[in-house]
């Protein structure tokens, strides 16, 4: 009986623990969307639905007349517009400990940036990966398009 309550008070903890980790180290979640979009995550395909949460890695495929919204945790807001392929690389919102990183991916297809509080308090730690190169942001918005 008391290995029972032991068994039961570990698991509960450490379910507990885990839960919250994936609370805390979550990059966003989806505002909008409109058509196809799914995420490949650790070689898992997830069908994306409003409120689904982004963690850092995460590459988000829109297809033909589809698009995405995404909200970050600092604010920073992004659309993903059809045939694109775009990933949130690295994500560090720590306003506490002075710790800001934006680092995302783009390899095809096209998106509008609007920054948030990282590009406020950190200008220099947002960029965005293409194939082509990497640029470094330093406004509050812009549009991009790539096209294969």
């Amino acid at each position: 009986m008391l290995t029972r309550l032991l068994l039961s008070i570990c698991t509960s903890i450490f379910w507990s623990s885990y839960v919250l980790a994936q609370e805390t180290d979550f990059a966003g979640s989806v505002k909008s969307l409109e058509g196809t979009v799914t995420i490949l995550r650790a070689n898992t395909k997830l069908t994306v639905s409003q409120g689904l949460h982004i963690l850092a890695k995460d590459r988000i495929l829109t297809a033909p007349k589809s698009r995405v919204a995404l909200m970050l945790r600092d604010g920073t807001r992004i659309s993903i517009g059809p045939n694109s392929e775009f990933s949130v690389m690295n994500f560090e919102y720590n306003p506490q400990e002075g710790a800001f990183s934006l680092l995302m991916n783009l390899v095809q297809g096209a998106l509008v940036y609007v920054s948030g509080k990282i590009a406020n308090f950190a200008p220099a730690s947002v960029s965005l990966e293409t194939p082509s190169g990497t640029v470094g942001l330093r406004g509050t918005e812009f549009a991009i398009t790539l096209e294969q």
